[in-house]
């Protein structure tokens, strides 16, 4: 779980995924879609949709894990005073 965590929160990461997401959403893939069936192409927008949310929302954690969440530092913060 640590090394998934560790490859999450580095930045190559992200530009993988931005890049991933970039072609998935694009024209050719999109009109390769639209010969199929029109809930084919909801279904693929969604699923897209929604595993790019889920990819995030680990980054997120991971990172969060990693450098400290922002909610923690707060939390210090209003205890030293």
């Amino acid at each position: 779980m640590r090394k998934i965590r560790n490859i999450l929160s580095q930045k190559e990461t992200a530009l993988f995924i931005f890049l991933a997401y970039v072609i998935l959403f694009n024209w050719p893939f999109l009109t390769i879609a639209d010969k199929w069936n029109p809930a084919f192409v909801f279904m693929y927008l969604f699923l897209l949709w929604a595993i790019g949310i889920g990819i995030l929302f680990f980054m997120a954690l991971s990172y969060g894990q990693k450098h400290g969440s922002a909610e923690g530092d707060i939390n210090k913060k209003e205890n030293n005073k």
